[in-house]
């Protein structure tokens, strides 16, 4: 997956979640390195789960999407709880091979929009292109 925020702002809220636990501050999370970068592009055949009728079909709501996972993922990996609703779904659109993303709205930043792109599904759509945007030309990468 490629998760990108509609503005920096909202980009950096979002990773800054994923060291945080609750008022405790930073814990430790030993991962993969994670980058921050500019992208412009076009990704068609996305479903908006901003859309009240789209949660309505789904058979979620606003705040079940914007409901914490970290800890829930965690006890699933553990074998001791199911894997959080908002995974469950993203796993569901991945799996039906039509869809390109999830737009979604930042329960990190106000009035922020995310994007998570499945890149292999790019291709469903001529028109679809992710360019890191680099206007001295330093990087140069683009899907697909």
């Amino acid at each position: 997956m490629l998760y990108l925020g509609s503005d920096g702002v909202t980009a950096l809220a979002e990773v800054q979640a994923l060291f945080q636990t609750g008022a405790t501050g930073i814990h430790q999370v030993i991962h993969d390195p994670m980058v921050v970068f500019s992208v412009v592009g076009i990704v068609a055949d996305v479903v908006d789960l901003r859309d009240e009728d789209v949660q309505n079909d789904l058979g979620t709501t606003e705040q079940e999407l914007a409901g914490p996972w970290v800890r829930a993922q965690a006890r699933h990996v553990k074998g001791k709880g199911p894997l959080p609703v908002t995974q469950v779904l993203g796993q569901a659109a991945y799996d039906t091979t039509l869809i390109a993303g999830l737009v979604y709205a930042s329960a990190r930043a106000d009035g922020g929009t995310n994007l998570v792109v499945f890149p292999d599904r790019l291709s469903l759509n001529s028109a679809n292109r992710i360019e890191v945007h680099s206007s001295k030309n330093l990087l140069s990468q683009r899907l697909p």
